[in-house]
């Protein structure tokens, strides 16, 4: 079987037993090759953003009981379809009161509420749909995904992993299990958004939380200025002998050398793709 290219996913998260790949690919959005042998069976897994093309009703909020109120620049979701006793992950920053998560049941009859700013949540026993109300503008990128990690959707063929390009392959500060490396440990990437040491030698980043075991790709992009001009470095760089940028990991601390002073002391953004020792 000949897969050419992988598209979004359904809204749900499955697995599929399939004789006939050709009328289920179509309907999933996944396009193959022309060679499909019908009696070849395949599983297919995903973990999709729950927030992907939902439903939203704008101009209002969820009140203390789940129902609807009247808010200027808010929207609230339509019934989301999850799992009772399970852990949820969302990328909407939830600072007050009315960023509120309602769980109702199989008749969609209100549970409980969820008030906390965590990104992680768990939905009561006998939970069948959530709701969730936040600003507007915050639902354009947003992520909802079972699970404790934002993890790129992946469709497992013939127990070969390939993860594909889904609406939420993104960048993140938040940390996320992007793949697997050539040793079967997870692959995590994360995005940090710091300023780069006010001297030559310095640490940019106390990575001691991550548990990093191998780093496969570390860079950092420095924001400076040359006159009047904007400047955007990308370490590791060589320009001349007064002027290198390096990155290294030593012990926890991700280190910086930056012979020039211009981009001591700027805006940078840190990306990490690492594996774990705790894996």
């Amino acid at each position: 079987m000949a897969i050419t290219r992988f598209e979004d996913l359904p809204s749900t998260n499955t697995s599929i037993n399939s004789e006939h790949l050709n009328d289920n690919f179509d309907e999933l959005g996944v396009k193959v090759g022309t060679s499909v042998d019908n009696n070849y069976r395949t599983n297919i897994l995903y973990n999709k953003n729950l927030l992907y093309e939902v439903t939203l009703t704008n101009e209002y909020r969820l009140n203390v009981t789940g129902g609807l109120i009247d808010e200027i620049g808010w929207s609230t979701t339509d019934y989301i379809e999850v799992e009772e006793n399970t852990e949820y992950i969302i990328n909407i920053t939830r600072t007050g009161e009315f960023h509120r998560i309602c769980f109702y049941n199989n008749s969609k009859v209100f549970l409980s509420k969820d008030e906390t700013t965590n990104a992680t949540f768990t939905t009561p026993a006998n939970t069948k749909y959530i709701r969730f109300s936040s600003y507007t503008a915050d639902f354009s990128g947003g992520i909802l995904q079972k699970g404790s990690l934002f993890t790129i959707p992946s469709i497992v063929v013939d127990n070969e992993t390939i993860y594909t390009k889904g609406q939420n392959e993104e960048y993140s500060t938040a940390e996320q299990v992007i793949g697997t490396w050539i040793d079967g440990k997870s692959l995590y990437r994360k995005v940090v958004n710091t300023t780069s040491p006010s001297k030559e030698i310095g640490t940019l980043y106390n990575a001691s939380s991550l548990n990093i075991d191998n780093i496969i790709n570390m860079y950092c992009v420095i924001s400076s200025f040359s006159g009047n001009t904007r400047v955007k470095v990308k370490l590791p760089y060589y320009y001349a002998d007064n002027d290198v940028g390096t990155i290294w990991l030593e012990g926890n601390n991700i280190n910086l050398r930056l012979t020039s002073q211009i981009y001591r002391g700027q805006s940078t953004i840190l990306l990490l793709e690492y594996t774990k020792t705790t894996d």
